[in-house]
C-alpha cells in the first residue's frame, strides 16, 4: 500500500511536467505547419506580395484586373447612328469586364523572380432602356471585346518589372438579336477582328507611384480583319496616397499612341469585297480617380480612344461613369 501510495504521489508531481512538454511540441508542430504552408502560398499563381501586385497599370484598358464600369457614353450617337437603337430612351451603360492572370511556373534565383503564365480579359458590354425596350429586351447586349495572352515576367525586388507578351490574341463580337432585326439598317457592311500581337512592358514602384510604359506591334492578321493595331506605345502613372489602414486615394492616367489600320468591306450577292483601307494614329487616355481598399477599387474614370468594338471601329468612344476594380 505505501508503495503505491509513493507511485501515485511521483505521477502528480510528474504530470505538469509532462504536460508542459506536450504543450510545447504541440506549439512547435503548429508553427512548423504554418511555416510549411507559408511556403507553399510562395508559389500559388496569383500576384503575391502586396509590393508585387503594384506591378500593373490601374488605368490600363488592357490590364488583367476585373471591372465594372456604368456610365455615360457622349459619343454614343457617332457609334451608333442607325435611329433604331432609340438612343435618347437609354438610361445607362454598362461594362462588366472579367479578367486575371495566373502563373502555374514560377521560381526565383537570388533577387530576380521569373513568372511565366497566362492572361484573360473578357469585356462585355451593354444598354439600358428606361420606360422603353426593343423587341427583344431592355438590356441588350452588343458587343465584346476579348483578349488572352501568354506572358513572362523578369521582376527584381518587387520594385521592377519586365514582361514580354509574345503572343496576345484580341478579338471583338458582335452580339444581340438586332443583328437579324430587319428594322436595323447594316448598310451590307462587314466587320470582323481577331489577330495576334507580340508586346513589352517596363513597370517600376517607388514610393507612392507606379510607372509604367512599353510598346507592342501587330504579328498575324488575314485579309478579313476589319481593323487591328500596327504598331503602339503607351505609358501611365499611378499614385496611392495612404490615407487611413489599408485605405489609399488613388489616381492614375494612362495615354497611348496606336497607328491603327481601318478597313471597309460590303457583301453583296453572297461576294466579300474590300472597298477601302485607311492607316492613321489615333490617341487614347485613360482617366481615375478614387479610394483604393486593400485590393478593391472604387472610383471616377474617364476614358477616350478609338473604339474597339465591331459595331464602331472607325469612330472615337467616350466614356465617363463610375468603376469597380479587383486584382488579385
Amino acid at each position: 500500500m505505501q508503495f503505491v501510495f509513493k507511485i501515485f504521489f511521483i505521477t502528480i508531481l510528474l504530470t505538469p511536467s509532462l504536460f508542459t512538454f506536450s504543450q510545447e511540441q504541440a506549439i512547435n508542430k503548429m508553427d512548423e505547419i504554418s511555416q510549411r504552408a507559408e511556403v507553399q502560398w510562395d508559389y500559388n499563381p496569383f500576384r503575391k506580395t502586396d509590393k508585387e501586385r503594384l506591378l500593373f497599370g490601374w488605368q490600363d484598358p488592357g490590364a488583367y484586373i476585373t471591372r465594372f464600369w456604368i456610365g455615360d457614353i457622349p459619343t454614343a450617337q457617332s457609334m451608333f447612328p442607325d435611329p433604331n437603337w432609340n438612343l435618347d430612351s437609354v438610361l445607362t451603360y454598362f461594362s462588366p469586364t472579367l479578367a486575371t492572370e495566373l502563373s502555374p511556373i514560377a521560381f526565383q534565383v537570388g533577387r530576380l523572380k521569373v513568372r511565366m503564365g497566362a492572361g484573360f480579359l473578357l469585356e462585355a458590354n451593354l444598354l439600358a432602356y428606361k420606360g422603353y425596350g426593343l423587341k427583344y429586351g431592355s438590356v441588350p447586349f452588343y458587343s465584346d471585346y476579348m483578349q488572352v495572352s501568354l506572358y513572362i515576367d523578369f521582376i527584381i525586388d518587387d520594385e521592377w518589372k519586365l514582361r514580354w507578351q509574345p503572343m496576345v490574341h484580341v478579338c471583338s463580337h458582335a452580339g444581340g438579336d438586332y443583328l437579324g432585326d430587319e428594322g436595323f439598317d447594316h448598310d451590307g457592311q462587314f466587320a470582323d477582328m481577331g489577330n495576334e500581337n507580340m508586346s513589352f512592358a517596363l513597370y517600376r514602384n517607388w514610393k507612392w507611384f507606379t510607372f509604367y510604359g512599353g510598346f507592342g506591334f501587330r504579328m498575324i492578321t488575314n485579309s478579313l480583319d476589319a481593323y487591328g493595331t500596327l504598331f503602339q506605345m503607351n505609358f501611365g502613372i499611378d499614385m496611392r496616397i495612404p490615407v487611413w489602414g489599408k485605405i489609399n486615394f488613388i489616381t492614375g492616367i494612362y495615354t497611348a499612341a496606336n497607328y491603327d489600320e481601318i478597313k471597309t468591306f460590303s457583301y453583296e450577292n453572297d461576294t466579300l469585297s474590300l472597298v477601302a483601307t485607311q492607316n492613321s494614329w489615333y490617341p487614347t487616355v485613360s482617366l481615375g480617380v478614387g479610394f483604393e481598399i486593400g485590393r478593391l477599387t472604387l472610383g471616377l474614370k474617364y476614358l477616350y480612344q478609338r473604339s474597339r468594338q465591331v459595331l464602331s471601329y472607325k469612330v472615337i468612344e467616350q466614356r465617363i461613369g463610375f468603376e469597380t476594380t479587383l486584382y488579385f
